[in-house]
């Protein structure tokens, strides 16, 4: 028999929006947020003519706001509450963010609005070692990222939604085994509004004196059946157990997109980075799940417009010398990123978006195949390199198909692909340190190694050389000499 999860994000779209506070850890963030009485309200419905709360903080709560509570009845209220107006199709996406977290822990992930996701998970026992592990864990993620969670198990979607949603829980739900008589049990003390029956059910089964679950059970669903509609008799087999819902299944995109609303305006640079490291750590994921990396970011920040003139919104695209997937080295990079750039207008909203992503095992490059700590290592350090120079202020040396030391070398782009097996134009050592003309000398006393013949140029006229290279010591220095055709003697480089 099927396991279903139901996570409940109580206050999903209030809890998204940030406090731009630069200098406060994430919960004093959550505890500032919550000292300034703020709700969030819904477009006007069929019928009514004034706007109403629909979710709204502990602050406006003690204030004594109401949800359901007409605007202007709150302000009575509470002269100082602070308001913002919903927008459904924000809260979808956000939900859509929740289910691309949710996907970690199970592969069958079903959206419900507005705030609510089923997770099948009876196939995922044994990865996480239980339900109880599965919930811890679960519990744990969510905390990470300062989310407010209920849970709620059962075999049926509909009775995990309503335990979820009533914070009602039993040890025995996390023995497979019991999970049915328990759900059964605590549904048992639950009214008919606690258990989702439309207001126009709650009616028409009050009109017979069912207030109570234990009430419904005493009555055969043959006889209701003759009374009621078919949406009530569905509504009662789900909460018996002895009809499924259809569900239609999430499936995650093939993009990444991530909003963070700002309740005070972002006047700093600074104050975008608290809303980054949690929107970085949803596209960490993301990115596991597919085993993929980004190459590139995409921040669309949103700025606040004066009545005088016109503020375009920002659009910064940044890109990465190699890809990757870590939440903590993105974070990094990001940051050193931002310290370049200035914000234009404080910011009302910031989008983070990446569509370019390349398979993590292709990132196995060899950068430096002798320095300790690997390929992984030199891409952390190209990638940091990168982000905090300008870009013609980084390049790479490689190698070039001519002999001679001045053009052995020349530069080229980070970004592009190491070789695999780079080429080495001589098996003799060559210092790095040349200099820039060839300095004549004296005939060298003290050879160590040599001669090594270079003859090359000969397609260039005016540089066709002709010469015999030499490791000397001179006191404390090792020196590359030549000499020439003529048998004159150059210092050309220093070893270090």
């Amino acid at each position: 028999m099927k396991i279903w999860l139901y996570l409940h994000f109580p206050n999903l779209y209030l809890h998204s929006l940030f406090v731009p506070q630069q200098q406060l850890s994430q919960p004093q963030q959550q505890q500032q947020q919550q000292q300034q009485p703020l709700a969030i309200l819904q477009q006007p419905a069929p019928g009514r003519q004034h706007y109403y709360v629909w979710q709204l903080n502990q602050a406006a709560a003690r204030a004594g706001v109401e949800a359901d509570m007409p605007l202007a009845s709150a302000l009575c209220f509470c002269p100082t509450l602070q308001t913002r107006l919903a927008e459904p199709h924000k809260n979808q996406q956000l939900l859509q963010q929740k289910a691309i977290w949710g996907y970690q822990f199970s592969a069958r992930v079903s959206i419900d609005p507005p705030q609510g996701l089923w997770l099948e998970v009876s196939s995922m026992l044994s990865l996480f070692g239980g339900l109880e592990a599965l919930c811890q864990r679960i519990r744990q993620a969510a905390q990470q990222q300062q989310w407010p969670l209920q849970l709620g198990l059962a075999h049926q979607p509909l009775i995990a939604r309503i335990l979820a949603r009533q914070q009602l829980s039993d040890p025995r739900q996390y023995q497979p085994a019991l999970l049915a008589a328990s759900s059964q049990q605590l549904l048992q003390a639950l009214t008919l509004e606690q258990l989702d029956f439309p207001a126009e059910q709650q009616l028409a089964l009050q009109r017979l004196g069912i207030r109570h679950y234990a009430q419904l059970q005493t009555l055969p669903i043959t006889r209701l059946s003759d009374r009621f509609e078919a949406a009530l008799i569905s509504h009662l087999l789900q909460l018996s157990g002895a009809q499924q819902p259809v569900l239609e299944w999430f499936q995650p995109p093939l993009t990444f997109s991530e909003e963070a609303h700002f309740i005070q305006e972002v006047e700093h640079i600074n104050g975008l980075l608290f809303p980054l490291k949690r929107q970085l750590a949803s596209l960490s994921i993301f990115l596991q799940q597919r085993q993929l990396a980004v190459s590139q970011l995409r921040l669309q920040l949103k700025h606040r417009q004066p009545a005088d003139q016109v503020i375009a919104d920002s659009d910064w695209l940044i890109r990465f010398a190699r890809a990757e997937s870590r939440q903590h080295e993105l974070m990094t990079l990001l940051r050193y990123q931002l310290e370049k750039r200035r914000l234009t207008a404080p910011v009302r909203e910031l989008t983070l978006s990446a569509t370019h992503f390349v398979a993590q095992q292709q990132q196995q490059q060899d950068y430096w195949p002798q320095q300790a700590g690997g390929p992984q290592h030199g891409e952390t350090l190209l990638n940091r390199l990168q982000a905090r120079l300008q870009p013609q202020q980084l390049c790479r040396l490689s190698t070039s198909g001519d002999a001679r030391p001045d053009f052995a070398w020349h530069s080229s782009d980070p970004l592009q692909p190491y070789p695999q097996n780079p080429s080495r134009l001589s098996a003799t050592p060559q210092p790095l340190w040349l200099l820039p003309q060839p300095q004549p000398c004296a005939a060298p006393r003290n050879i160590i190694s040599g001669p090594q013949r270079i003859s090359s140029g000969w397609w260039q006229a005016d540089d066709y050389q002709r010469r015999d290279y030499y490791q000397v010591r001179q006191q404390q220095q090792l020196l590359w000499v030549f000499r020439d055709e003529y048998k004159r003697w150059f210092i050309h480089g220093y070893f270090s």
